[in-house]
């Protein structure tokens, strides 16, 4: 029963996210579930793509940064792999978790790419990821608190 009002509870919240986001056409309150999930669905793909570009834009200014995957939007997720040069991944999580700034760091369950990348002894990577709920602001937030992290080596 706890499921099925999970499940219930994430159908209603996911279709209203369009309507929430003030998107026109199919997201108005009164458009069918399914036409309000498709909606919200296409909203959160747009936000998520302009995210990443917008984080991959910023990310270009700094030489001392590895991404790791696509270094553009198209045919990737909004989640990113980095590390800084000369610096573990953990000291920038635990320096970001400092300031409430969720930056995770490990091999995220990817032991073999991580492995073979030859990152496992060293730390692995940092990851940072971008939903519908996140905002630009954040990654602003994000680039000043790697700003400053720079600044203390």
């Amino acid at each position: 029963f706890e499921g099925l009002a999970a499940l219930s509870a994430t159908i209603a919240y996911l279709a209203d996210i369009a309507v929430i986001a003030g998107v026109s056409g199919r997201a108005r309150p009164e458009a069918t579930l399914r036409e309000r999930l498709i909606a919200s669905f296409a909203w959160i793909h747009q936000h998520e793509q302009e995210l990443s570009a917008y984080f991959l834009q910023r990310l270009r200014a700094y030489p001392q940064i590895t991404l790791y995957g696509r270094h553009e939007v198209q045919g990737r997720t909004p989640t990113f792999a980095f590390r800084i040069q000369g610096r573990s991944p953990r000291e920038f999580s635990e320096f970001c978790g400092q300031y409430d700034v969720c930056v995770g760091d490990g091999h995220f369950y990817a032991q073999g790419l991580v492995g073979h990348l030859g990152l496992m002894a060293h730390g692995g990577v940092n990851r940072l990821g971008f939903l519908h709920y996140n905002t630009r602001s954040e990654i602003e937030r994000f680039f000043e608190l790697l700003d400053v992290f720079l600044s203390l080596s």
